[in-house]
């Protein structure tokens, strides 16, 4: 059997300060989580960022050596996939 899930999360309107001057973008990063059974085993693969958006997720300012303020950026995971081999004893794959 063969299923599969998509996920999809969107930001907007954030920004790494108070006074709104240093936005943060706003990405759509979509997930998806994928898996078959073919007899006792499940083959199964998540894929995270699965577009490989580009984000910056956190960010905050701190205040330079000449008083202004400068912003910092944390940035978002890159795609990355997990692949999982599951073998279960009833022969059903999957959970019992």
């Amino acid at each position: 059997m063969r299923r599969g899930i998509s996920f999809a999360k969107h930001a907007a309107g954030r920004f790494a300060d108070d006074a709104n001057r240093f936005p943060l973008g706003d990405p759509t990063i979509v997930d998806l989580r994928l898996h078959r059974d073919i007899g006792p085993l499940r083959i199964a693969a998540d894929i995270r960022n699965a577009f490989d958006e580009r984000s910056t997720p956190l960010g905050f300012t701190l205040t330079g050596f000449d008083g202004a303020d400068v912003p910092f950026y944390y940035p978002g995971a890159p795609r990355t996939i997990d692949i999982n081999v599951t073998w279960t004893s009833n022969g059903r794959g999957g959970s019992p």
